[in-house]
Protein backbone atom coordinates (compact mmCIF):
# COMPACT_ATOMS: atom_id res chain seq x y z
CA UNK A 1 0.00 0.00 0.00
CA UNK A 2 1.32 3.75 -0.94
CA UNK A 3 1.22 5.94 2.00
CA UNK A 4 0.45 9.63 0.32
CA UNK A 5 2.47 12.36 0.76
CA UNK A 6 1.26 14.87 3.82
CA UNK A 7 0.28 18.64 2.03
CA UNK A 8 2.22 21.51 3.24
CA UNK A 9 -0.76 23.17 4.67
CA UNK A 10 -1.73 19.42 6.46
CA UNK A 11 1.96 19.77 7.97
CA UNK A 12 1.54 23.45 9.03
CA UNK A 13 -2.02 22.91 9.96
CA UNK A 14 -0.56 19.72 12.18
CA UNK A 15 2.93 22.25 13.76
CA UNK A 16 0.18 24.72 14.71
CA UNK A 17 -2.00 22.27 16.65
CA UNK A 18 1.10 21.21 18.34
CA UNK A 19 2.53 24.50 19.22
CA UNK A 20 -0.49 26.45 19.68
CA UNK A 21 -2.52 23.76 20.93
CA UNK A 22 -6.04 25.99 21.98
CA UNK A 23 -6.16 27.65 18.07
CA UNK A 24 -9.53 26.01 16.25
CA UNK A 25 -8.60 25.46 12.79
CA UNK A 26 -11.80 24.62 10.73
CA UNK A 27 -12.19 23.95 6.56
CA UNK A 28 -14.92 25.49 5.05
CA UNK A 29 -16.77 23.03 2.85
CA UNK A 30 -19.97 23.92 0.79
CA UNK A 31 -23.05 24.19 1.68
CA UNK A 32 -21.84 23.76 5.79
CA UNK A 33 -23.04 25.60 9.04
CA UNK A 34 -20.52 28.34 8.20
CA UNK A 35 -21.81 29.08 4.64
CA UNK A 36 -25.40 28.62 6.15
CA UNK A 37 -24.72 31.52 9.00
CA UNK A 38 -22.00 33.69 6.33
CA UNK A 39 -23.02 32.83 2.43
CA UNK A 40 -20.90 30.69 0.84
CA UNK A 41 -19.25 33.99 -0.84
CA UNK A 42 -17.52 34.37 2.27
CA UNK A 43 -15.26 31.58 1.97
CA UNK A 44 -14.79 31.11 -1.54
CA UNK A 45 -10.87 31.61 -1.86
CA UNK A 46 -10.90 33.40 1.38
CA UNK A 47 -10.05 32.95 4.98
CA UNK A 48 -10.73 34.54 8.04
CA UNK A 49 -9.87 34.38 11.98
CA UNK A 50 -10.89 35.97 15.47
CA UNK A 51 -8.85 36.28 18.53
CA UNK A 52 -5.22 36.47 19.93
CA UNK A 53 -3.12 33.99 20.45
CA UNK A 54 -3.45 35.30 24.12
CA UNK A 55 -6.97 34.45 23.70
CA UNK A 56 -8.64 31.23 25.13
CA UNK A 57 -10.00 30.18 21.76
CA UNK A 58 -8.86 32.10 18.82
CA UNK A 59 -10.29 30.37 15.55
CA UNK A 60 -8.81 30.34 11.83
CA UNK A 61 -11.35 29.11 9.34
CA UNK A 62 -9.56 28.23 5.92
CA UNK A 63 -11.81 29.23 3.42
CA UNK A 64 -12.94 26.97 0.15
CA UNK A 65 -10.28 26.85 -2.64
CA UNK A 66 -9.78 24.42 -5.79
CA UNK A 67 -7.84 21.90 -5.74
CA UNK A 68 -5.13 24.19 -7.73
CA UNK A 69 -5.46 26.90 -5.40
CA UNK A 70 -3.42 25.02 -2.71
CA UNK A 71 -0.70 27.26 -2.49
CA UNK A 72 -2.96 30.12 -1.81
CA UNK A 73 -4.80 27.98 0.72
CA UNK A 74 -1.42 28.00 2.61
CA UNK A 75 -0.51 31.48 2.14
CA UNK A 76 -4.11 32.86 3.87
CA UNK A 77 -3.71 29.82 6.61
CA UNK A 78 -0.45 31.94 7.35
CA UNK A 79 -1.69 35.05 7.17
CA UNK A 80 -4.16 34.31 9.32
CA UNK A 81 -1.95 32.70 11.99
CA UNK A 82 0.06 35.71 11.61
CA UNK A 83 -3.28 38.12 12.89
CA UNK A 84 -3.51 35.59 15.87
CA UNK A 85 0.18 36.30 16.55
CA UNK A 86 0.34 40.22 15.93
CA UNK A 87 -1.87 41.86 17.56
CA UNK A 88 -0.57 45.18 17.61
CA UNK A 89 -2.74 48.13 16.61
CA UNK A 90 -3.18 50.24 14.09
CA UNK A 91 -4.57 53.52 13.13
CA UNK A 92 -5.61 51.95 9.66
CA UNK A 93 -6.76 48.62 8.72
CA UNK A 94 -4.50 48.75 4.92
CA UNK A 95 -1.52 49.05 7.45
CA UNK A 96 -2.64 46.58 9.87
CA UNK A 97 -3.02 44.40 6.71
CA UNK A 98 0.29 45.23 5.22
CA UNK A 99 1.99 43.74 8.79
CA UNK A 100 0.21 40.50 8.89
CA UNK A 101 1.35 39.98 4.92
CA UNK A 102 4.86 40.87 6.44
CA UNK A 103 4.06 38.13 9.29
CA UNK A 104 2.66 35.83 6.89
CA UNK A 105 6.39 35.49 4.91
CA UNK A 106 7.60 35.29 8.33
CA UNK A 107 5.76 32.48 8.99
CA UNK A 108 6.58 30.85 5.76
CA UNK A 109 10.27 30.87 5.96
CA UNK A 110 10.08 29.38 9.18
CA UNK A 111 8.20 26.43 7.85
CA UNK A 112 11.13 26.69 4.56
CA UNK A 113 7.88 27.97 2.61
CA UNK A 114 8.70 29.47 -0.81
CA UNK A 115 5.35 31.41 -2.36
CA UNK A 116 5.09 31.27 -6.32
CA UNK A 117 4.81 34.74 -7.97
CA UNK A 118 1.54 34.31 -8.90
CA UNK A 119 0.72 33.85 -5.13
CA UNK A 120 2.69 36.39 -4.46
CA UNK A 121 0.85 38.59 -6.87
CA UNK A 122 -2.68 37.01 -5.57
CA UNK A 123 -1.54 38.26 -1.45
CA UNK A 124 -1.04 41.71 -3.37
CA UNK A 125 -4.24 41.74 -4.68
CA UNK A 126 -5.59 40.83 -1.45
CA UNK A 127 -3.95 43.54 0.83
CA UNK A 128 -5.14 46.63 -1.87
CA UNK A 129 -8.43 45.48 -1.17
CA UNK A 130 -8.24 47.38 2.22
CA UNK A 131 -6.35 50.41 0.46
CA UNK A 132 -9.56 52.45 -0.10
CA UNK A 133 -11.72 55.02 1.67
CA UNK A 134 -13.68 52.59 3.45
CA UNK A 135 -11.16 51.01 5.42
CA UNK A 136 -9.50 53.91 6.55
CA UNK A 137 -11.35 56.68 7.95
Amino acid sequence: MKVEKKDKIEEVIEDISKKYHHVKIYHVKKGDIFCRNNGEYSYICKSCSCGGISNPKPIIWIGIYKEEEKELRLLSLLHEMGHLLNTTSFSYKYEKEKEMWKVTYKLAKEYNITFSKKAIQWASEQLETYNNEQYNK
